[in-house]
């Protein structure tokens, strides 16, 4: 198997830009979290919907710019997602959830193929479109 090096240097271009849009992550989000008007909550209720809006536009546009984005929210998300537990709930619950998520995440990594792969068969877009209708979901619970 023969690897075209214009190709394998655009799709590692590629990946560097989506890379470094988890860069300034962990600054924004020092910043955002302990401010008094954003806080943790807001905070991550902002980032589950422009996450959710970018990888909708991503899913249309397959832009690498846009999917550098997307990938920042996200990232966004998980980073916010930790402190804001271990504040929220005492070392019993949070074990328990933690626990039971893991469990999910399992089973969800069996069932994801059965899922996922027919999406992307019938509609590359698909997936990133349920991806951003449940962010949007995960931001209008917090």
């Amino acid at each position: 198997m023969h690897i075209s090096t214009s190709s394998s240097h655009i799709n590692l271009h590629n990946y560097l830009i989506t890379v470094v849009g988890e860069i300034p992550c962990i600054f924004v989000s020092l910043f955002l979290v302990d401010n008094i008007i954003f806080g943790r909550k807001r905070s991550l209720v902002i980032f589950n919907l422009f996450g959710s809006i970018s990888h909708l536009l991503f899913s249309f546009t397959h832009s690498v710019i846009i999917g550098s984005i997307s990938n920042f929210f996200m990232k966004n998300v998980f980073l916010i997602v930790d402190p804001l537990t271990t504040e929220t709930y005492s070392t019993r619950i949070r074990m328990k959830g933690y626990n039971f998520c893991a469990g999910l995440g399992k089973l969800g990594s069996v069932v994801m193929p059965y899922i996922v792969f027919p999406l992307d068969e019938w509609n590359r877009s698909s997936v990133y479109i349920l991806l951003s209708l449940l962010m949007l979901l995960e931001g209008l619970t917090v």
